[in-house]
């Protein structure tokens, strides 16, 4: 999945999740983001405030971003945090996983060193990749067909008949973690193009500051997901993004 000229790829998304919605948690991620954020402000540009009311209250937040940072000099690099939440994201195909891993490594331990976790808590740790595959379904019949020839996935029904949208949702245990995939037929907002979305990820727990285990982790999920890739692409699809 890395180092492909013309990969499909819109965004990897590295999510950390713990829980966050006590009145003790919500004051010590208060007191976290300022300091997270000027700890890595050599690398990273000032916060952007995301919630559309800065007066709404910061417990309605649980779980979602509340401030990004772009990646001085690579707008494409960014981090997000919000109460129970810190995500590092990349966006675009311009993506490697040796040059991806140490960014995610470099927040992850600022996260740990400004956050006061508590011993016994664990992580969740999630690692996305969503890819987008152009294909005009408004104007042509044979949806089906074409997730079927370029995806190996067999779907077929007497009773479809010119499908215009498309959702499939699938999730199993793998030695790697809890794998889910995510299919759905998408416009893509700022280019206008019409396609199919791919989300796939692996879902993990891990202890807290346990950074061996963490890497080790992310790295199986790595691995796990260019290997699904590569197989749910093989043939002409594939060979189209060298």
């Amino acid at each position: 999945m890395s180092q492909l000229p013309k990969a499909p790829l819109l965004e990897v998304i590295l999510e950390l999740t713990w829980q966050s919605n006590s009145e003790a948690e919500l004051k010590k991620y208060q007191l976290m983001v300022g300091a997270l954020c000027s700890k890595l402000s050599e690398l990273y540009e000032p916060p952007q405030f995301l919630l559309p009311d800065p007066n709404m209250p910061i417990v309605l937040a649980v779980g979602k971003p509340v401030y990004r940072c772009h990646r001085k000099g690579n707008p494409s690099q960014l981090f997000q945090v919000g109460p129970g939440l810190l995500s590092v994201n990349l966006v675009g195909n311009q993506y490697d996983w040796d040059s991806f891993l140490p960014e995610v490594m470099e927040v992850v331990k600022a996260l740990n060193s400004e956050y006061d976790f508590n011993a016994q808590q664990g992580l969740g740790v999630n690692l996305k990749y969503v890819d987008f595959f152009p294909y005009d379904f408004t104007t042509r019949n044979d949806i089906t067909q074409f997730i079927n020839e370029n995806f190996h996935i067999q779907i077929q029904a007497d009773f479809f008949d010119d499908i215009k949208e498309l959702g499939f949702r699938t999730g199993f245990v793998t030695p790697a973690g809890i794998f889910r995939m995510v299919i759905n037929t998408a416009q893509i907002t700022e280019s206008k193009s019409l396609g199919i979305i791919i989300e796939s990820q692996v879902n993990n727990m891990v202890p807290v500051n346990d950074h061996e285990r963490f890497k080790e982790v992310i790295c199986n999920s790595h691995d796990y997901l260019s290997d699904f890739f590569k197989k749910m692409t093989a043939g002409k699809l594939y060979e189209s993004f060298k």
